[in-house]
């Protein structure tokens, strides 16, 4: 059987006669290729099809009136393989010739490659995967690589890496290529809109997302070439065909009275200011006179046109009252000062609220910042996503010292699937990353989450009453918020440890009185909702280790035991992190300690980019915890004589122990102290002074 050359390298088997394939009555996919004069480009295609791993197809090559070769060369395939067939039309353009054939197909599932592109051999067996195991997803996209005329990779493509959610793709095409769709949804919304010369793709795709459920298969499947004769190569023209697009979705979707699409070189989404609902900034301030002007000028530099502010002083002795003074009267804002003399961060967030007159609320401490187009994305969002209570999004970690920032530290949010346990594992984020809508603010404050008479960790009590209150967050990529720590003494910072532990202790006291009346606990939630806030350390010690074994004796009983792989780096670890701790600390000690070796580890073996390359460090620190099966690849490093790069040292050295990461292995290793402490194997201190004081960790 004659093979040829695929451009990625592999060699592609060619069917010799029709009897190889016999024809399939209906197969499962129909996959079209358009073609308009591609003579240079149609056979890698067709072959790339023709050599996909997935064989249940039919392949539709329309011709559209071609002048070169075109027609012959996919004739010649059809020749050889019974599941390609080839229509002969008239030219008609390319919205009209891919409606016409895709109406000739008859799969369940069906896409369309374009005549100079091509896919990548598993491009059809991942994608029909998905749509097969979930019933309810209308289609499915994946990412693709970009090519020049002669078939080199360029890179990857940026369209598909822009998060998905139906109203981002109102201004931002991500569900390129490659797609495949479920053919009931492409009949839904009327398939191919033929009155559109150019972006009928993008026409689609927002049709399909008002109707039907998408998954995002960030894989490159597709390779997409760029030369200068691609129908996209037009751009003004494009830009004309995606504003008429995205303006009926707009229209379609009940939004046209309150915001409108604009076209400068981009789309974007602007509110109509007549029709927007207003949202209120609350702040509450106790002597933020270094930073409040900054706070506030990112409050006045918000995008969103219908804003209140309002400031909540609490007792102030550092002048903040002065400025805020001075700044109501050149504010272009509405900017409202108001006074608490009830002293605490929760009772003048209480009393902002009662005096605001939002339809949403933003929270806002006075050191901190929001970017510009914060509150604008997530209100536009919320006011598209109805089924959902509260926005949350990106964020940045500030780190100032003597006036000056030695670290930035970026976290990228994602679709919360299951909040509530994130929240119960403390995966920390600030206040101001969410915006509330009105009545979950009213909700939260009457019973009390923002509670009078909490001292430390506000924030992660309300918004964790807000989860088991059952409500419903919406991540909005690209509205983000920046959390400051450093130039002035912070709440958690300046409290006792034995302070924070006993806020603690209370606040999960009212999280299992909230979750008797929550339906879908599951084992993990349950864990940490019944987890201990005693004081823990070993109660043993290490008496010989091997290759991924340990022995350790109990130093009352004198008793023994191996301990083995993945428990056994964890108890090694934990031994070299003298303290008594609640075990969520013990967990989070231990976790930042073997990152950190891990990092170094990495760097030796694989170099700098790898060991700053936040997936495989991910990956690598699972493996030593045990949540990913086999071996890991990195032992930790305890010391080294390797001379680290400023920018690895800086990360290492800066990153604060409460920074939200890895929480997924910070539970791992909670569960294994836990299990040695039913065992009685912990000793559990009855001074709470044996516990060293957070404030000397780099935190917040």
């Amino acid at each position: 059987m004659p093979q040829t050359e695929h451009p990625d390298g592999k060699k592609i088997e060619l069917n010799e006669s029709p009897e190889d394939f016999p024809r399939i009555a209906v197969p499962t996919v129909s996959l079209v290729i358009p073609s308009y004069n591609r003579g240079a480009y149609l056979a890698t295609a067709i072959e790339s099809i023709l050599g996909q791993t997935y064989p249940d197809f039919e392949l539709l090559i329309w011709d559209d009136g071609s002048t070169d070769d075109s027609l012959e060369i996919a004739q010649s395939y059809a020749e050889r393989d019974v599941r390609v067939d080839v229509v002969a039309a008239e030219h008609q353009g390319c919205s009209t010739s891919l409606q016409q054939a895709i109406a000739q197909t008859q799969g369940s599932y069906l896409g369309w490659v374009d005549s100079d592109d091509w896919l990548a051999p598993t491009a059809l067996a991942e994608t029909v995967a998905v749509l097969a195991a979930h019933p309810q997803v209308g289609w499915v996209y994946t990412n693709h690589q970009v090519v020049d005329a002669a078939g080199r990779v360029l890179g990857l493509g940026q369209n598909a890496q822009i998060p998905y959610t139906p109203q981002r793709l109102l201004v931002e095409f991500m569900t390129f290529h490659f797609r495949l769709l479920r053919r009931s949804a492409y009949e839904q919304v009327g398939g191919i809109d033929v009155t559109f010369v150019r972006a009928q793709d993008y026409d689609l795709c927002l049709r399909l997302s008002e109707v039907a459920d998408v998954v995002h298969l960030p894989r490159p499947l597709y390779y997409y070439r760029r030369h200068g004769d691609n129908v996209t190569h037009n751009q003004i023209d494009m830009l004309r065909w995606t504003y008429q697009a995205s303006h009926q979705a707009l229209q379609r979707r009940g939004l046209s009275d309150r915001y409108e699409i604009h076209l400068r070189g981009e789309l974007t989404l602007q509110p109509k200011l007549e029709a927007v609902p207003l949202v209120s900034i609350i702040i509450p301030c106790y002597n933020a006179a270094e930073t409040i002007e900054r706070c506030l000028q990112s409050c006045f530099e918000q995008t969103y046109p219908h804003l209140e502010v309002l400031v909540v002083e609490n007792n102030s002795t550092d002048g903040t009252m002065a400025k805020l003074q001075a700044y109501q009267d050149l504010a272009p804002r509405p900017l409202r000062v108001l006074s608490c003399r009830q002293q605490g961060a929760n009772l003048a967030r209480n009393a902002g609220l009662s005096e605001a007159q939002g339809a949403y609320i933003q929270w806002l401490d006075a050191d901190d910042q929001l970017m510009p187009d914060k509150i604008q994305r997530q209100v536009m969002a919320l006011e598209q996503e109805t089924a959902y209570d509260l926005a949350t999004g990106d964020w940045q970690w500030c780190i100032d010292q003597q006036q000056r920032r030695v670290h930035r530290f970026s976290f990228g949010g994602q679709p919360q699937e299951d909040w509530l346990l994130q929240l119960l594992m403390d995966h920390w984020q600030p206040p101001h990353v969410y915006l509330l809508r009105r009545q979950v603010a009213d909700t939260l404050h009457d019973i009390e989450a923002w509670h009078p008479q909490t001292p430390v960790c506000m924030e992660r009590e309300y918004f964790t009453l807000a989860a088991l209150q059952g409500m419903k967050v919406l991540y909005v990529p690209g509205a983000q918020a920046i959390y400051n720590s450093g130039l002035s003494p912070q709440i958690t910072g300046t409290t006792p440890y034995g302070v924070r532990v006993q806020s603690l202790q209370t606040m999960f006291e009212r999280f299992r009185s909230a979750a008797e009346q929550y339906e879908g606990l599951e084992g993990a939630h349950r864990f940490l909702l019944n987890q201990s806030w005693e004081l823990w350390e070993p109660s043993f010690e290490l008496i010989g280790q091997a290759e991924q074994v340990c022995w350790v004796r109990h130093q009352e009983t004198q008793e023994t035991q191996m301990l083995r792989d993945a428990t056994a780096q964890i108890v090694q670890t934990w031994l070299e992190l003298p303290g008594a701790y609640p075990l969520e600390d013990q967990a989070r000690r231990i976790v930042r300690q073997l990152w950190q070796q891990t990092l170094v580890s990495i760097r030796q073996t694989r170099g700098l980019r790898a060991a700053l390359d936040a997936k495989q460090v991910a990956h690598a620190l699972a493996q030593q915890v045990g949540l990913v099966v086999g071996e890991s690849e990195h032992h930790p490093v305890v010391t080294t004589d390797l001379d680290l790069e400023p920018e690895l040292v800086a990360l290492m050295q800066g990153c604060p122990l409460y920074t939200p990461l890895f929480g997924e292995q910070r539970l791992k290793v909670h569960t294994v102290l836990d299990s040695l402490r039913q065992q009685g194997w912990l000793r559990q201190s009855q001074d709470s002074g044996v516990a060293r004081s957070c404030a000397s960790q780099p935190v917040e």
